[in-house]
Protein backbone atom coordinates (compact mmCIF):
# COMPACT_ATOMS: atom_id res chain seq x y z
CA UNK A 1 0.00 0.00 0.00
CA UNK A 2 3.20 2.40 0.89
CA UNK A 3 4.65 1.59 -2.11
CA UNK A 4 1.31 2.00 -4.36
CA UNK A 5 1.10 5.50 -2.72
CA UNK A 6 4.62 6.77 -3.12
CA UNK A 7 4.71 5.80 -6.89
CA UNK A 8 1.92 7.74 -7.78
CA UNK A 9 3.18 10.71 -5.71
CA UNK A 10 6.39 10.75 -7.83
CA UNK A 11 4.40 9.81 -10.69
CA UNK A 12 2.74 13.40 -10.23
CA UNK A 13 5.68 15.08 -9.35
CA UNK A 14 7.33 13.79 -12.53
CA UNK A 15 4.36 14.52 -14.45
CA UNK A 16 4.62 18.51 -13.47
CA UNK A 17 8.00 18.61 -13.41
CA UNK A 18 7.89 17.40 -17.70
CA UNK A 19 5.03 19.71 -18.15
CA UNK A 20 6.69 22.37 -16.73
CA UNK A 21 9.75 21.87 -18.72
CA UNK A 22 7.51 21.71 -21.83
CA UNK A 23 6.31 24.99 -21.14
CA UNK A 24 10.15 26.16 -21.12
CA UNK A 25 11.21 24.23 -23.90
CA UNK A 26 13.75 22.73 -22.57
CA UNK A 27 12.38 18.77 -22.03
CA UNK A 28 13.74 16.02 -24.39
CA UNK A 29 13.04 13.25 -25.29
CA UNK A 30 14.35 9.62 -23.82
CA UNK A 31 13.50 7.12 -27.02
CA UNK A 32 13.80 3.47 -26.54
CA UNK A 33 12.43 0.36 -26.99
CA UNK A 34 10.00 -0.95 -24.93
CA UNK A 35 7.19 -3.43 -23.55
CA UNK A 36 3.92 -1.68 -24.44
CA UNK A 37 1.80 -4.00 -21.92
CA UNK A 38 4.22 -3.96 -19.29
CA UNK A 39 4.22 0.04 -19.28
CA UNK A 40 0.28 -0.14 -19.21
CA UNK A 41 0.50 -2.98 -15.89
CA UNK A 42 2.75 -0.02 -14.45
CA UNK A 43 -0.07 2.62 -15.19
CA UNK A 44 -2.69 0.65 -13.45
CA UNK A 45 -0.45 -0.48 -10.45
CA UNK A 46 -0.29 3.19 -9.83
CA UNK A 47 -3.88 4.04 -10.23
CA UNK A 48 -5.57 1.30 -8.94
CA UNK A 49 -5.33 2.75 -5.37
CA UNK A 50 -7.36 6.30 -6.37
CA UNK A 51 -10.12 3.67 -8.41
CA UNK A 52 -10.43 1.49 -4.84
CA UNK A 53 -10.63 4.81 -2.94
CA UNK A 54 -13.66 6.12 -5.07
CA UNK A 55 -15.22 2.62 -4.55
CA UNK A 56 -14.30 2.12 -8.78
CA UNK A 57 -14.33 -1.17 -10.03
CA UNK A 58 -11.03 -0.84 -12.38
CA UNK A 59 -11.25 -3.34 -15.62
CA UNK A 60 -8.84 -4.08 -18.39
CA UNK A 61 -8.57 -6.10 -21.72
CA UNK A 62 -5.35 -6.60 -23.17
CA UNK A 63 -2.50 -8.78 -24.68
CA UNK A 64 -0.02 -9.62 -27.15
CA UNK A 65 0.85 -6.02 -26.60
CA UNK A 66 3.68 -4.81 -29.68
CA UNK A 67 7.03 -3.90 -28.14
CA UNK A 68 6.84 0.24 -29.22
CA UNK A 69 9.50 2.59 -30.18
CA UNK A 70 8.57 6.09 -27.68
CA UNK A 71 9.34 7.94 -24.45
CA UNK A 72 7.70 5.53 -22.12
CA UNK A 73 7.75 8.14 -18.77
CA UNK A 74 5.60 10.34 -21.23
CA UNK A 75 3.58 7.59 -22.76
CA UNK A 76 2.51 6.22 -19.04
CA UNK A 77 2.01 9.81 -18.17
CA UNK A 78 -0.57 10.47 -21.17
CA UNK A 79 -2.19 7.08 -19.74
CA UNK A 80 -1.73 7.65 -16.77
CA UNK A 81 -3.41 11.14 -17.01
CA UNK A 82 -6.42 9.44 -18.99
CA UNK A 83 -7.35 7.43 -16.52
CA UNK A 84 -6.59 9.56 -13.40
CA UNK A 85 -9.57 11.62 -15.37
CA UNK A 86 -11.66 8.90 -15.27
CA UNK A 87 -11.33 8.02 -11.84
CA UNK A 88 -11.70 11.25 -11.00
CA UNK A 89 -14.45 12.71 -12.54
CA UNK A 90 -16.40 9.66 -12.25
CA UNK A 91 -19.26 9.39 -9.23
CA UNK A 92 -17.90 6.92 -6.61
CA UNK A 93 -18.88 2.96 -7.63
CA UNK A 94 -18.64 3.06 -11.46
CA UNK A 95 -16.70 0.56 -13.71
CA UNK A 96 -13.73 2.21 -15.13
CA UNK A 97 -12.83 -0.13 -18.52
CA UNK A 98 -9.10 -0.44 -20.14
CA UNK A 99 -9.06 -1.91 -23.61
CA UNK A 100 -5.52 -1.52 -25.16
CA UNK A 101 -5.10 -3.21 -28.80
CA UNK A 102 -3.40 -2.81 -31.81
CA UNK A 103 -4.71 -0.93 -35.36
CA UNK A 104 -2.62 -0.85 -37.90
CA UNK A 105 1.07 1.24 -37.16
CA UNK A 106 -0.72 2.41 -34.31
CA UNK A 107 -1.18 1.15 -30.25
CA UNK A 108 -5.40 2.20 -29.38
CA UNK A 109 -6.29 2.87 -26.08
CA UNK A 110 -9.62 2.94 -24.73
CA UNK A 111 -10.84 4.36 -21.36
CA UNK A 112 -13.96 4.07 -20.50
CA UNK A 113 -17.03 4.68 -17.41
CA UNK A 114 -20.55 3.94 -16.92
CA UNK A 115 -21.26 7.36 -14.85
CA UNK A 116 -22.62 10.72 -15.27
CA UNK A 117 -21.14 11.33 -19.05
CA UNK A 118 -20.84 14.92 -20.20
CA UNK A 119 -23.86 17.51 -20.72
CA UNK A 120 -24.07 17.92 -25.01
CA UNK A 121 -23.37 21.64 -24.37
CA UNK A 122 -19.92 21.17 -23.07
CA UNK A 123 -19.25 17.85 -25.29
CA UNK A 124 -19.61 20.06 -28.57
CA UNK A 125 -17.53 22.90 -27.01
CA UNK A 126 -15.03 19.56 -26.44
CA UNK A 127 -15.09 18.06 -29.91
CA UNK A 128 -14.59 22.05 -31.30
CA UNK A 129 -11.59 22.42 -29.41
CA UNK A 130 -10.08 19.09 -30.32
CA UNK A 131 -11.17 19.28 -33.87
CA UNK A 132 -9.12 22.98 -33.56
CA UNK A 133 -12.35 24.48 -35.33
CA UNK A 134 -13.20 26.56 -32.20
CA UNK A 135 -12.13 30.32 -32.07
CA UNK A 136 -12.72 29.78 -28.66
CA UNK A 137 -9.35 29.40 -26.07
CA UNK A 138 -9.31 25.95 -24.08
CA UNK A 139 -10.69 28.23 -21.28
CA UNK A 140 -14.17 28.10 -22.96
CA UNK A 141 -14.84 24.63 -22.26
CA UNK A 142 -16.70 25.09 -18.41
CA UNK A 143 -15.90 21.44 -17.58
CA UNK A 144 -12.52 20.64 -15.41
CA UNK A 145 -12.93 16.97 -17.18
CA UNK A 146 -13.21 18.86 -20.46
CA UNK A 147 -10.38 21.02 -19.96
CA UNK A 148 -8.35 17.78 -18.54
CA UNK A 149 -9.02 15.68 -21.82
CA UNK A 150 -7.52 19.18 -23.92
CA UNK A 151 -4.52 18.88 -21.91
CA UNK A 152 -4.45 15.27 -22.67
CA UNK A 153 -4.75 15.99 -26.51
CA UNK A 154 -2.35 18.54 -26.94
CA UNK A 155 0.34 17.10 -25.41
CA UNK A 156 0.04 13.52 -27.45
CA UNK A 157 -0.15 15.39 -30.52
CA UNK A 158 3.14 17.31 -28.91
CA UNK A 159 5.08 14.53 -28.56
CA UNK A 160 3.95 12.56 -31.37
CA UNK A 161 2.40 14.77 -34.19
CA UNK A 162 -0.92 16.03 -35.32
CA UNK A 163 -2.40 12.46 -36.87
CA UNK A 164 -2.34 10.65 -33.06
CA UNK A 165 -4.56 12.34 -30.37
CA UNK A 166 -7.52 11.88 -28.48
CA UNK A 167 -11.34 11.38 -29.49
CA UNK A 168 -14.61 10.43 -26.91
CA UNK A 169 -17.70 10.35 -26.88
CA UNK A 170 -20.19 10.59 -24.37
CA UNK A 171 -23.85 10.04 -23.51
CA UNK A 172 -25.54 12.17 -20.92
CA UNK A 173 -26.23 9.28 -18.30
CA UNK A 174 -24.36 6.38 -19.49
CA UNK A 175 -20.73 7.13 -19.61
CA UNK A 176 -17.83 8.33 -21.33
CA UNK A 177 -15.35 6.68 -23.69
CA UNK A 178 -12.36 8.33 -24.58
CA UNK A 179 -9.86 6.80 -27.01
CA UNK A 180 -6.30 8.04 -27.66
CA UNK A 181 -4.01 7.14 -30.70
CA UNK A 182 0.15 7.05 -30.62
CA UNK A 183 2.33 5.75 -32.94
CA UNK A 184 4.32 1.93 -32.32
CA UNK A 185 7.24 3.91 -33.83
CA UNK A 186 7.95 7.28 -32.57
CA UNK A 187 7.81 9.91 -35.25
CA UNK A 188 11.42 12.22 -36.07
CA UNK A 189 12.00 14.68 -33.55
CA UNK A 190 11.91 18.35 -34.95
CA UNK A 191 14.62 19.46 -36.14
CA UNK A 192 15.94 22.28 -33.20
CA UNK A 193 14.67 25.87 -33.77
CA UNK A 194 18.01 28.42 -34.46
Amino acid sequence: LHKAIRRQRQMCIRDRLTLSRLDSGRSEMNMARFDFGAAIDSVLRSIELEARRHGHELTHDYHDLPMIMGDRGRIEQVMLNVLGNAVKYTPPGSTVQVSLFREGDQVVLTVEDNGAGIPPDILQKIHAELSGSSPQSLFGVESQKGLALLNINQRIRQFFGPEYGLSLESTPGAGTLVRISIPTEAPEPPAPAD
